[in-house]
Parts: C-alpha cells; structure tokens; sequence
C-alpha cells in the first residue's frame, strides 16, 4: 500500500467535515428512536448491547466548516442503559469523538497534515487555513476569531492515545489479508525530532500517524471505518 500525503499545502484538504444534514439525519434518529447502539457488551456485568435500554438523549454541539467558517450544528447523542447493573454510556455515531465538539473527518484531516510533514508546526497549519468563527449580524465584535494552534495539539494527543485501538486494527486487517506490507509501512512512518522534547510524546505522534495511516485502509478492508464501533469496542483507548 502506498501512502497518499495530505498535501497541507492545499487548504481544501482542510476543509473536510461532517455535513449538517449528516448530523441532523442522525438527530433525527435520536429522536424517533431509531439510531443503532455502536456500544460493546457492558465491560461491568457482560450484558449484551441487545438488552440495553434507551436511557436519555444528550444535547451535543458540533462545529463544521463551510467555505473556511466554523459553523455550530446543534445535535443529539443516545444515551444507554445496562439492564443487568443499570450502568448508562452515551454511543457515539462516526463522525463524534468523545469530548470533541469538532467532527471526526476535521480532525483528521488536520492530524495527518501535521504528522506526515516535517516542515509542520501547529501554527503553520492554523496560518495554512485560517478559519473563522460565524459571527451574528448584530454582533458587538468586529474581531472575527482563528481556530488556536493548540487545538490541533489536543486533537493529536487525544488520538495518540489510542494505543489499544491501533494494535487491534492493525491485527484485523492482518488477518483479513496475512501477505499485506502493512507492518513494515507502519515501520516507515517516522515524525521528525523537531517535533517532540520527549519519548512519550514521540509515541503520542506515531499512534496519531498509524491511526490515521490505517482509518482509510480498515473501511476499504472491511467496508465500514474504524469509527465509532471498534473504537467504542475498546473504550476509546
């Protein structure tokens, strides 16, 4: 498999999001009850997902991205309830992360930029696409706000933390397809020295690089993406 640079250079690569009718037909199932649970066996008293019961509905705000403006979408999340110890999660369709208002297709378009180039620093990527919040026309402000560099920072650390997550795509594409080069192309992501003080946080970047590597190769495999049910699967670790 080769690997397709994102090309940072190209703000367009950028611009990828979640669209608002996605989100709204999702809301839409929350509300006629009607959204599928992404949820695995609950990890306290083993009860399948089959016997969970619809427990509440909880109110997300997402942040899109039309023609370079961050737009708000306000949509809704299913919570569960375990009916054998009464434990409740909130399933998360594919394009939410947990605690992410952004949408998943965003931050990793941006993760990918920073990861796989050398040169890349946060604030070039910022400089690179400048986004803006949308403003009300009654608005007081005349200062039209960027999206902060340390955004994509947390985006980073947030999927570099899916160790779990990594080591079990990989094995499943492994054993869908035993002769693929997927090992030694996941040994040839390096990130550059610049971009790191300490080895823990060479590990947070390569994770965030493998994950990103292996999102659009597990849903050409596998015909479905690594988000949300394996990642829900494993915890989101």
């Amino acid at each position: 498999m080769t690997y397709t640079k994102c090309g940072s250079k190209d703000k367009s690569n950028f611009l990828q999001t979640a669209a608002s009718e996605q989100i709204q037909r999702h809301t839409d199932q929350v509300r006629q009850g009607l959204d599928p649970c992404y949820l695995p066996a609950c990890p306290h008293c083993g009860v399948t997902p089959d016997y969970f019961k619809r427990h509440e509905k909880r109110r997300r705000i997402f942040k899109i991205i039309l023609a370079q403006v961050l737009k708000t979408v306000l949509g809704l999340l299913s919570r569960w309830k375990c009916t054998g110890c009464n434990k409740t999660a909130t399933s998360y369709p594919w394009f939410a992360l947990p605690y992410k208002r952004y949408t998943l297709p965003t931050i990793r378009a941006f993760n990918q930029a920073y990861v796989e180039d050398p040169a890349a620093s946060y604030r070039k990527l910022v400089a690179a696409c400048p986004l803006v919040y949308e403003t009300s026309p009654d608005s007081d402000s005349n200062r039209e706000p960027m999206m902060e560099h340390s955004t994509i920072h947390r985006w980073i650390s947030t999927m570099g933390s899916y160790s779990s997550l990594v080591q079990n795509a990989t094995g499943l594409i492994l054993q869908a397809d035993p002769a693929s080069s997927l090992c030694r192309n996941l040994a040839g992501l390096k990130i550059s020295p610049r971009k790191y003080r300490s080895s823990s946080r060479k590990q947070t970047l390569l994770t965030c690089f493998h994950l990103v590597f292996l999102m659009p190769l597990y849903q050409v495999i596998f015909q479905t993406g690594i988000f949300p049910k394996l990642a829900t699967l494993f915890g989101y670790t």
